[in-house]
């Protein structure tokens, strides 16, 4: 039996159950076809315990997750996985499975159909995206839970499908239907019960907030950096060189691109700084402080929409 969904704008077929993502009727067009299919990856032999290689080359990129699965990305429409021989429990093995299918092997699937997938979090602002980016531990999605608990509308907490017009404009996708937040925000934002935290020590929740079926009109790129010296967190907009640089730093596994995409990855970064302004946001960590932090971003944003 298989399962039908879709996610920034594509159709997926699934031998898996995938509550991640959102569903779809059969009978609609599959773009990206995933199968579980016993030798259909090849075993690299060089993964380490607990640990993940790849390799990659213009059509097909090979993950190897040690103890998880092996994975194959084919010329970004075919999926094919491998379970690895665990003693583990069923459901947590499947609940890793599907952390690693949705989120480094879309990475490598996005790149494959040229894509723009930024290591970011988004929320809806009057009609209009906000993308928050930085490297992991940033604190990307405790600042967008925090401010869709303050009233924005939520549309990912770590990776945003980006896309560029061929009208100069751009458009940011809704991510997962599933946030990963700390033990600490989760108590912090009374975001309800908490299923056990994964090896990463995130717990992973439904979105208590509705998410948009399409994708919304990009207003701007805020980068994160955390500055203990900065009073309140102060916002300032980047040159284009900087611009252009935060980017490519913090697009989604940028490791998985062949030489052969890396000249169009910098086009497609190159447009959107034409497109919308990037942001530095400098601001003090504090846990506490973020629900006062996130209403006032949000009123900071609202006039910058307009």
């Amino acid at each position: 039996m298989h399962h039908h969904y879709q996610l920034a704008g594509l159709g997926f077929r699934s031998p898996l159950v995938l509550p991640e993502l959102d569903a779809r009727t059969a009978g609609e067009a599959v773009d990206v076809h995933i199968d579980e299919r016993e030798g259909a990856v090849p075993d690299s032999g060089r993964a380490p315990p607990g640990g993940m290689t790849w390799s990659s080359d213009r059509e097909r990129c090979l993950l190897d997750v040690a103890r998880i699965a092996r994975f194959s990305v084919c010329q970004g429409q075919r999926i094919a996985f491998q379970r690895s021989d665990t003693d583990g429990d069923a459901a947590a093995d499947d609940r890793l499975l599907r952390l690693f299918l949705l989120g480094s092997v879309l990475g490598a699937l996005w790149h494959q159909r040229g894509r723009l997938p930024l290591h970011a979090g988004a929320v809806d602002v009057d009609g209009r995206a906000w993308a928050f980016a930085g490297p992991s531990g940033a604190g990307k999605s405790s600042l967008v839970v925090a401010m869709a608990a303050s009233g924005a509308g939520y549309l990912c907490d770590d990776v945003c499908v980006l896309d560029v017009l061929d009208d100069g404009h751009a458009h940011a996708w809704p991510g997962l239907a599933r946030l990963r937040v700390s033990p600490e925000i989760c108590a912090l934002l009374a975001l309800g019960d908490c299923p056990p935290p994964d090896p990463f020590g995130k717990h992973a929740l439904f979105p208590p907030w509705p998410r948009p079926a399409g994708a919304r009109p990009l207003a701007g790129i805020v980068i994160l950096e955390t500055d203990p010296a900065a009073a309140q967190p102060v916002m300032d907009r980047l040159e284009a060189p900087a611009a252009l640089t935060a980017l490519l730093t913090h697009t989604y596994r940028t490791e998985y691109l062949p030489m052969e995409h890396r000249a169009r990855h910098f086009g497609h970064c190159a447009a959107l700084v034409r497109a919308v302004p990037v942001y530095r946001l400098r601001r003090p960590w504090g846990t506490r402080r973020l629900p006062g932090d996130a209403q006032r971003l949000l009123a900071l944003l609202a006039t910058l929409n307009t």
